[in-house]
């Protein structure tokens, strides 16, 4: 493995909630990380600017959106604390009203993504609920302060549910992960969601996919499939020991999946029925269908 490669599987919590929220966003707004105020040596996290259209129709939660929007990320390695960030808010609200000539008090939101919830900060300065896990400060700076608690939201695989879910606590990860693993077809932006889960949670991933016996019904399709196709046994061997070998360190089974995606493929063009497929992959009716187009067969 090269160093870019090294370090492709080596990206913290920060770095993928920016890679998601840029992914996400970057589809309908502006989206700029590492924000520099000015002549200050601090940067906000992510500035999301509304462009040429409305940002609230692609949203569920962070549906207060408006022109400008600061979002801060707290992981559960670099949790909320009050002596020591709360001034941060005023430092980065103030910094871009000054930096974006556009900007002004009506038009810009700031919101807090804390992945543990910040129990002092929504006590001391009592934090009004809007709904189940968004929280709105009135009083602490000269716009609302408003907080995301993934854990507190509701498991879904919507719009931005998704990748605010991603950083959710451990006691709530399992049920995410797992819908994750099991729900691909009906998840908007699945792969990438999957690649930095993969890249987190690791050994999350591979005790669920143990525990549900997941990686027992892809293998026991994988070889069916070689079978049927005819294949040589042993070369197969040690590319799927290889292949799973490989997923397990740099994405769970994402290799795998390409592995199996590669059989439906090749069963495609010999003339093998959806169904037939799905019985012989695991695969879902949707994936093989998007591979049918894919291969023009």
């Amino acid at each position: 493995m090269d160093n870019n490669e090294q370090k492709k599987f080596v990206i913290g919590y920060d770095e993928s909630f920016k890679i998601l929220m840029t992914g996400y966003f970057g589809k309908f707004a502006k989206v700029i990380t590492d924000y520099e105020i000015i002549d200050l040596p601090k940067r906000v996290d992510l500035l999301v600017i509304e462009i040429n259209e409305p940002i609230t129709p692609y949203v569920e939660i962070l549906t207060y959106f408006k022109r400008f929007n600061i979002v801060e990320f707290k992981s559960e390695k670099d949790r909320f604390n009050i002596r020591d960030d709360l001034y941060r808010i005023g430092i980065y609200i103030g910094g871009v009203l000054l930096k974006e000539l556009e900007a002004d008090l009506s038009n810009t939101t700031f919101t807090l993504v804390s992945s543990i919830r910040p129990t002092k900060l929504l006590k001391q300065y009592k934090a009004k609920q809007i709904r189940q896990g968004l929280y709105v400060i009135e009083n602490i700076s000269v716009i609302p302060v408003y907080i995301v608690v993934p854990e507190d939201l509701e498991l879904n695989y919507e719009k931005e549910v998704s990748l605010l879910k991603e950083f959710t606590s451990k006691k709530d990860r399992r049920e995410y992960l797992l819908g994750l693993l099991t729900k691909n077809d009906e998840i908007a932006d699945y792969e990438n969601l999957l690649r930095i889960a993969s890249i987190l949670y690791s050994l999350e991933m591979s005790k669920i996919i143990k525990q549900e016996g997941l990686m027992n019904t892809l293998e026991r399709n994988f070889k069916k499939a070689i079978k049927e196709l005819g294949y040589d046994q042993e070369f197969l061997k040690i590319g799927q020991e290889q292949g799973m070998q490989q997923g397990m360190q740099q994405g769970m089974q994402q290799g795998y999946i390409e592995g199996v995606e590669k059989i439906a493929q090749n069963c495609l063009m010999r003339g093998f029925s959806i169904e037939e497929i799905v019985q012989l992959t695991g695969l879902t009716k949707a994936r093989i269908k998007k591979l049918k187009e894919l291969t023009g067969n």
